[in-house]
């Protein structure tokens, strides 16, 4: 990953190279050469590597969001928390499986409804004295 630093701020963020830039020092615009960019020309243009830092894990009401900050003038993923959107919780909430519950109710009503029998079966036996 790359950041465009421009006067100490990262102002953009690349997963690739670009196609051209424009050197801070001189104002004139460049295209790689035959063997790509270099690392001079693209730092040259503002574009530094960034120093990816390991997302931390999400919580049951916390995500982060990546953002790029320069630290001593070297760009660094910084990861800012926040509460989890309604839309997230949504999306992170697995769907209920109604034909498993429909099963489970089924059973309820057929050992509910057996036990009733038997308790029915029960009252009508008389007791042996």
């Amino acid at each position: 990953m790359l950041a465009l630093v421009i006067g100490g701020v990262a102002t953009a963020t690349a997963d690739t190279t670009p196609v051209m830039g424009r050197r801070l020092d001189t104002g004139d615009w460049v295209t790689p050469g035959p063997d790509g960019w270099t690392a001079e020309t693209l730092a040259a243009c503002g574009w530094l590597p960034v120093t990816v830092t390991d997302r931390p894990a999400d919580t049951g009401t916390d995500t982060t969001d990546r953002t790029v900050s320069v630290v001593d003038g070297v760009p660094v993923t910084v990861w800012l928390r926040r509460p989890w959107t309604p839309t997230e919780v949504a999306a992170r909430t697995p769907p209920v499986d109604m034909a498993a519950v429909r099963t489970a109710m089924a059973s309820a009503t057929t050992i509910l409804g057996l036990r009733a029998a038997s308790l029915k079966l029960m009252d009508s036996i008389e007791p042996i004295v």
